[in-house]
């Protein structure tokens, strides 16, 4: 319940901190204090409507985000009651006794009680990325990582006591930040400012000079008019789209965390990835087997035996078993087993007639071994320098150690990796593989891609420096090798200056990459920390996924920036009818209640925008939200519904006040929404898709409101309208047809000076004819 109430408070407070409700607020109180109580009560109903609305959607779209985050959450393991069972690392508590596997990560400081020859990865903490032994009676800070082994520890400190508090510290001191809310904002209050300014300069003419108003008039008239030019309804609106898209995204495998990050992957530009997992499909698999006498009758001998099993020999014995099919041809057991050690390089197994069986790294293996010829050593280390693995196998009767053969496996590259970054390369979205594997390795992967052989698709960063590199190399560059966590962040920052960042990463050390990057991405199995960190929870690891939201997110942030095209150009029209209006005129064109029902009417139907299907033309690029090209299109719009609202002043300049306000009030509505078919694509309306059946039903009953308004008796009292002849409403409708024509040849030069964005170039990255 306080969840609630908190996430509640949380919601209104955004909903009302914000230029759009004070606006509302200060007009409204102002009305009261005027005597206008039927101007206050639409103000401050409209506030309601917008507010509860946006509410609404908020609450709902953070309560699913909760439940599906529930899902993902991390768990340990840990002995209760004398068993070992898995919680949640939430519920941890002082004293349990926790297990800890080669992978997994420590949520809480532990005491080390037991330690299986445990290699720990503390770089989080200390900085130092080889992992390093850990021994009984040590501590294991949370956020270290066991790299191999296993480690048993009682829970010493959690919560803010432990020692990952102080990272969290600095994980919070890093701001996320949207491309799209700063050029939101920007766009919002520099039409605001100049709204502004030109109200103050017209306060003085109109209130000093010709003292055609007081200043009291003045004040709600220019409140009606700020009002009128905001988009008020912008927050309600993004709000909308981006809940549905959020939703739909779900059955995609993707959790959105943040709502505002689907517009950031739908204007990505660089998705930065590590390529274990992603690119590749984290399991081993067997590649080639080099067997210089009885390799398969050894290596059974091991799988098919009891013994202590580590987690990376089940993984050999399972790559094995499904290359050929489990043999069960074992007639030896074993007795003993010496474990694994890094300063050995291999693990010995002691047989029940005497025989020792050595598995491990193949250098080290074929040290021990009586003189190997230099083909066997030669293939071995090319298959190492294509990232392979390589197990060798050598059996000793006595002192005497003969080698038995090799095994490379590898880590296939994803049968559908190659044509989802061709895929993602088409819509303009430059993926970037970071892989800690050498200039050999990342070379290999190159090839397997498909990618053109080209110098500059990959770059090792033990020969390059990030800041050597210059904006042309880091958007041709492919795959980084020999790529560190501090190269990741350096990276992301360079990416940043170049266009919106995404970054997909599962480990501690990614926590602060992903907080850092326009969109942060993690997986389902991650480290706690770093889906903490991250806007988007994947629960597959692929790109797949990732593509899905783009093309999501891409169609919503076009329908958002229709909206803002629409409202915007909309908006201004009737500012500068109204502001032009009120010198030459000798009353106001239309009145403020009037202004306030004319947005209201005309932002309803858009509410539908979020089942409009965008042109497929310009899903196909990365949108770019240039604030220059926009405000061009808007002014351009503007002045056409402007010049249109002059031609109507002029033709009814003689009817009375009342059929004055109200042909031009039916007139501004009408425009308003047919400017909708002309702004929802730069192509020709005839040529454009054709508009969703919601949207367009929405259309049509905003487009009779009007005349229900205007023919209701007691609607048009409230709202000071009068009934107009037939023949003015079919002028009406003649003027609107002749606006849309002009629209389309306004468009038709806007083409041509390119104020509309293309689709960039491709860089020739990939072989196509080979995919």
């Amino acid at each position: 319940m306080k969840e609630n109430i908190k996430l509640t408070v949380s919601i209104l407070w955004s909903q009302v901190a914000s230029l759009f409700f004070v606006l509302l607020l200060v007009s409204g109180l102002v009305s009261l204090v005027l005597g206008e109580k039927t101007d206050a009560i639409i103000i401050f109903s409209i506030m309601l409507v917008n507010t509860g609305l946006g509410l609404f959607q908020e609450f709902r779209a953070s309560r699913a985000s909760e439940k599906l985050m529930k899902l993902v959450q991390n768990k340990v393991y840990v002995m209760r009651g004398g068993a070992l069972v898995q919680i949640l690392s939430t519920e941890l508590v002082l004293s349990d006794i926790v297990h800890l596997v080669a992978g997994s990560v420590s949520p809480v400081d532990l005491e080390v009680t037991e330690s299986q020859n445990a290699l720990v990865d503390d770089s989080v903490r200390t900085g130092e990325t080889l992992p390093k032994k850990i021994l009984a009676g040590e501590k294991f800070f949370a956020g270290a990582s066991v790299a191999s082994g296993k480690v048993i520890g009682k829970v010493i400190a959690l919560g803010k006591e432990s020692s990952i508090s102080e990272y969290r510290s600095k994980l919070e001191s890093v701001k996320k930040w949207s491309s799209f809310d700063i050029f939101s904002n920007r766009l919002i209050k520099y039409i605001f400012i100049i709204s502004f300014f030109t109200l103050v300069v017209s306060m003085f003419l109109l209130v000093f000079v010709l003292g055609k108003y007081s200043i009291a008039h003045f004040f709600i008239f220019a409140i009606a008019l700020l009002v009128g030019v905001v988009p008020e309804a912008l927050p309600l609106i993004i709000t909308i789209i981006l809940s549905r898209e959020s939703v739909m995204l779900s059955g995609s495998k993707v959790i959105v965390k943040r709502l505002s990050s689907l517009q950031g992957l739908g204007a990505l530009q660089f998705l930065l990835t590590d390529k274990t997992g992603t690119i590749t499909e984290n399991k081993l698999k067997v590649s080639v087997v080099k067997d210089r006498g009885h390799f398969w009758e050894t290596s059974n001998t091991i799988s098919e035996g009891e013994y202590e099993r580590p987690l990376m020999d089940n993984a050999y014995d399972d790559a094995l078993n499904s290359s050929v099919g489990k043999l069960k041809t074992s007639t030896k057991k074993i007795d003993s087993f010496v474990p694994y050690k890094s300063e050995v390089g291999y693990e010995i197994f002691t047989l029940d007639g005497g025989e020792r069986i050595a598995r491990g790294q193949a250098g080290k293996v074929l040290d021990i071994c009586k003189p190997v010829p230099d083909d066997i050593k030669r293939s071995a280390l090319a298959y190492e320098l294509k990232g392979m693995r390589i197990i060798a196998l050598a059996e000793a009767k006595e002192d005497k150690w003969d080698f038995v053969g090799y095994v490379a496996f590898e880590d296939p590259i994803k049968p559908t990796a190659a044509e989802s970054l061709r895929e993602a390369h088409q819509k303009g979205v430059l993926v970037k593989i970071l892989t800690g594997d050498s200039e050999a390795v990342a070379a290999n992967v190159a090839e397997e891609l498909h990618l053109i052989s080209h110098p500059d698709n990959i770059i090792s960063f033990d020969t390059t420096k990030v800041t050597d590199l210059s904006d042309a190399e880091l958007a041709r560059a492919v795959v980084f090798a020999k790529c560190t966590p501090e190269n990741k962040l350096e990276l992301i920052d360079r990416y940043l200056k170049i266009g919106p960042v995404a970054f997909l990463g599962d480990g501690i050390n990614d926590a602060l990459a992903l907080k850092r990057a326009d969109i942060g991405i993690a997986v389902d199995n991650a480290s706690d920390i770093a889906k903490e960190s991250a806007d988007v929870i994947l629960l597959e690891k692929d790109l797949s996924p990732i593509l899905s939201g783009v093309s999501m997110g891409r169609r919503a942030l076009r329908n958002i920036l229709t909206y803002i095209m629409y409202t915007l150009s909309g908006n201004a029209g009737t500012f500068f009818s109204l502001l032009v209006a009120s010198f030459f005129y000798p009353t106001l064109p239309m009145l403020p209640i009037q202004i306030l029902l004319n947005n209201l009417l005309t932002d309803l139907p858009l509410m539908l925008i979020i089942t409009d299907k965008p042109d497929e033309y310009a899903l196909r690029h990365v949108p770019h939200y240039d604030p220059k090209k926009i405000m061009k299109r808007v002014f351009i719009f503007g002045i056409l519904s402007s010049v249109f609202d002059l031609i109507y002043f002029q033709l009814y300049k003689h009817a009375s006040v009342a059929s004055f306000q109200t042909g031009w009030f039916i007139l501004s509505v009408l425009t308003e929404l047919a400017l909708v078919l002309s702004i929802r694509s730069s192509r020709p309306i005839l040529k454009s898709p054709a508009v969703s059946m919601p949207l367009a039903i929405g259309m049509f009953i905003s487009s009779a409101l009007p005349f229900i308004f205007v023919y209701v008796n007691s609607l048009s009292k409230v709202f000071k309208f009068t009934m107009l002849p037939f023949t003015e409403i079919m002028a009406l409708f003649g003027i609107v047809a002749v606006y849309i024509a002009c629209n389309e040849i306004a468009k038709h030069f806007m083409r041509r000076k390119n104020l509309y964005n293309k689709p960039a170039p491709l860089l020739p990255i990939f072989k196509y004819d080979r995919i």
